[in-house]
């Protein structure tokens, strides 16, 4: 029950309007603050944001952690670019469509491995939580269902995922699962958009039950540019 309050009240808090339009014309309403956390913070083994010390409690599913802890891990992604995108995001489809077909148990070793690589993977851990639901191991579905809750709070707090506010995260894919984790829906429509101001976003169109509204968010994925070709994304103003 505890868990299902915690959703419901995500949903409501999570879910402002969006508008139909133009994919690139939503703004928000909303001032956010500015994640500042150094690499050299990431990189200190004395300090809170040691991105061992982060890694460790997302690997032990611990949420006793500040919102700037569980995004810092992120920021040390971003920073030091060791991750591959394109496997992240080929290893969330592949758990996706894994739990799609009921097939759990090899949507749990997908996870494992999708979450070995980045343990603070929002796609991981809920994808994760509703396999071991599905195959009755609640246990270990709440606590990844916590951590996803725990996630998603973290990002929301430094941005509502509009145009000057898009979301911090590590791959394009968990911006489809905030979608779905947050606002009820899947996007309709996805695309990679780089900015007037040389940010590359990636672009989320839906229409989402639960706000009767559609939706427009982005996600900032910057640190992605320098591996993609220009014929991989947009150019704002460009997509209607």
């Amino acid at each position: 029950m505890k868990i299902l309050l915690i959703y419901i009240f995500l949903i409501i808090a999570f879910c402002s309007y969006g508008q139909k339009g133009k994919m690139y014309s939503d703004s928000s309403s909303t001032k956010f603050p500015k994640l500042s956390i150094s690499l050299n913070q990431c990189l200190d083994s004395t300090s809170m944001f040691y991105y061992k010390k982060v890694e460790k409690k997302f690997i032990e599913n611990d949420t006793n952690m500040s919102a700037e802890q569980a995004l810092s891990l992120t920021n040390y992604f971003v920073f030091t670019k060791k991750q591959n995108l394109i496997l992240l995001d080929s290893l969330s489809t592949e758990i996706y469509k894994l739990n799609e077909n009921k097939q759990y148990e090899e949507a749990i070793l997908i996870g494992q491995k999708l979450l070995k690589i980045c343990p603070n993977n929002l796609t991981g851990h809920k994808e994760i939580a509703l396999a071991y639901k599905k195959i009755g191991n609640d246990s270990l579905s709440q606590k990844h269902f916590q951590v996803m809750v725990k996630l998603l709070g973290s990002i929301f707090k430094y941005g509502d995922g509009h145009y000057d506010y898009p979301f911090i995260i590590n791959n394009f894919f968990e911006g489809v699962s905030i979608y779905e984790a947050a606002f009820r829906t899947r996007p309709s429509k996805t695309t990679l958009m780089l900015s007037k101001n040389q940010k590359l976003l990636g672009a989320y169109y839906a229409y989402s039950s639960a706000v009767d509204n559609y939706l427009i968010r982005y996600s900032d994925l910057t640190h992605w540019k320098s591996e993609l070709k220009k014929t991989d994304y947009i150019i704002e103003g460009e997509y209607k």
